[in-house]
């Protein structure tokens, strides 16, 4: 009975001691990375007890498009791309800088989905190592009707007979589409920042929708042909 109960407090006394960090946001989080932009996310493990901690990572997995570009930072070092580990953290006195990983994404103009996975445990308890995930979404993320507050993209006269005038403002705009009722692309205008003036003259009258896409949304607005 004593040698169990001596095996039963030392398992107990081993998993305390392996618990010593917090994990946060969450061990899994998901996010939008726009194009054309480095969008950064971290997870952060806070030390929660009363000594130095160092922690240790590996990488799992990479599913990513192969035209992104990507790596990771912890405490102390950002690396080109993601190396495979096993790699160990800058130690963090308790209440000081905590570690983390950091994953950095640029997912160019490619639109897509990934996911990166990585095991991280205190140094030396590789049997108490949490998976964490990252979750990424790259390209346009929404659909929405367009309004000039919202964007700052103004797009008049409407109705219009010949000339219509698209003013993008400081909105970064890649791509501006006309389609018809039947949603078939009637004109693809060639844009740019500032002011623009689309000849609609040769359209035959009836509704339309202009179709703008920017970093991180897909936007539209109905307009009418006279």
């Amino acid at each position: 009975m004593k040698t169990k109960l001596l095996t039963l407090f030392s398992l107990i006394s081993l998993a305390f001691a392996a618990q010593t960090y917090s994990i946060s946001p969450a061990k899994t989080v998901t996010f939008s990375a726009p194009y054309n932009n480095i969008t950064i996310n971290d997870i952060y493990m806070t030390n929660t007890g009363s000594t130095t901690l160092s922690i240790t990572w590996e990488l799992i997995s990479i599913n990513l498009p192969a035209t992104w570009d990507y790596s990771m930072c912890d405490l102390g070092t950002c690396y080109t791309g993601i190396p495979a580990g096993p790699n160990t953290m800058n130690t963090a006195t308790a209440g000081g800088a905590n570690p983390f990983l950091g994953l950095n994404i640029n997912p160019q103009a490619v639109a897509g989905t990934g996911t990166v996975v990585v095991r991280a445990y205190k140094t030396g308890s590789p049997s108490s190592a949490d998976t964490l995930t990252w979750k990424i979404t790259a390209g346009a993320v929404g659909v929405e009707e367009l309004t000039a507050s919202k964007t700052g993209i103004k797009i008049y006269p409407n109705p219009v007979a010949n000339s219509l005038n698209i003013e993008f403002g400081s909105t970064k705009v890649q791509e501006v589409t006309i389609t018809d009722a039947l949603g078939r692309t009637i004109l693809k205008p060639i844009t740019s920042t500032g002011n623009n003036t689309i000849d609609l003259s040769a359209l035959q009258k009836g509704f339309y929708l202009v179709n703008i896409v920017t970093d991180e949304k897909v936007m539209f607005k109905r307009i009418v042909k006279e």
